[in-house]
C-alpha cells in the first residue's frame, strides 16, 4: 500500500479528518480515503477511533460494497463500535436490502468480544420482516444467542400473524409463553390465535 507523503505525517485533528472523508465522499472516491486512513494507521500519528467511525459511516451513505473490508480493518485495529454505531451502521443496510450482509455482520458480533444485544437483533429482525424474509425470520429467531426482548417478541408475533404462518407464530408464541414477558404478550399472542381460526382466516390457510 502507497505510504502516506512525509509531510502528512503529522497528528490531524477529527474534524480534518471529518473534512477530508467528507470530500472524498462527496467526490466518489471514498477508496482514496480508506487507503489513506489504512496508511496513516502505521504513522507515528494513525487517525483515532472517530475518524475510523466516521469513515464506516460514510461507506454506509454512498452505499459501497467495500464497507465489510472497512469494518474489518477497524476491529483489526482493536477498535469498537457502541450500540448505536451499530445500529447507525445496520439500520441503512437493512434498508438497502442487504440481509446477507446484515446477518453476516450479525453472526460475526457473536463471535466477538462485544457480543450484540437486543437492540442490534431487534434492527436485524425489522430488517428481514421489511424484506419479507420469513424463513430467515424464522432461522434467526433459533439460531440468535442473547435473551430476547418484549419487544423482540412483540414484533415477530406481529409480522408472522399479518404474514398468515400460523405454524411459525405457535413456534414463538410457546417460547414467548415461557418467557418473563408472558404477562405482556399474551393479550397479543391471544387475538392473533383467534384470527387463525376465523373462518375466513382458516379458508386462506387451506388455500395455501
Amino acid at each position: 500500500m502507497k505510504q502516506v507523503p512525509e509531510k502528512f505525517q503529522l497528528p490531524l485533528s477529527n474534524d480534518l479528518w471529518s473534512d477530508f472523508i467528507d470530500y472524498h465522499s462527496d467526490k466518489g472516491t471514498i477508496i482514496d480515503a480508506f487507503s489513506f486512513l489504512a496508511s496513516a494507521s502505521e504513522t507515528v500519528f494513525p487517525p483515532g477511533r472517530e475518524a475510523w467511525v466516521k469513515l464506516l459511516l460514510a461507506y454506509g451513505k454512498v452505499g459501497s460494497e467495500d464497507q465489510l473490508m472497512v469494518l474489518q480493518k477497524f476491529t483489526n485495529l482493536g477498535f469498537q463500535l457502541t450500540t448505536q454505531e451499530w445500529a447507525m451502521i445496520m439500520t441503512p443496510m437493512g434498508q438497502a436490502g442487504k440481509i446477507d450482509d446484515l446477518l453476516y455482520l450479525y453472526r460475526s458480533l457473536e463471535e466477538s468480544a462485544t457480543p450484540p444485544n437486543d437492540v442490534i437483533a431487534l434492527i436485524v429482525l425489522r430488517s428481514l420482516i421489511k424484506a419479507e424474509k420469513f424463513d430467515q425470520v424464522m432461522e434467526f429467531f433459533r439460531e440468535i444467542k442473547i435473551k430476547k426482548s418484549a419487544a423482540f417478541y412483540g414484533w415477530i408475533l406481529t409480522a408472522l400473524t399479518s404474514a398468515n404462518r400460523p405454524k411459525d407464530f405457535e413456534e414463538v408464541a410457546t417460547h414467548a409463553l415461557q418467557s418473563q414477558y408472558v404477562e405482556d404478550l399474551k393479550g397479543l399472542i391471544q387475538r392473533s390465535r383467534q384470527k387463525f381460526r376465523s373462518p375466513q382466516q382458516q379458508k386462506s390457510n387451506h388455500k395455501k
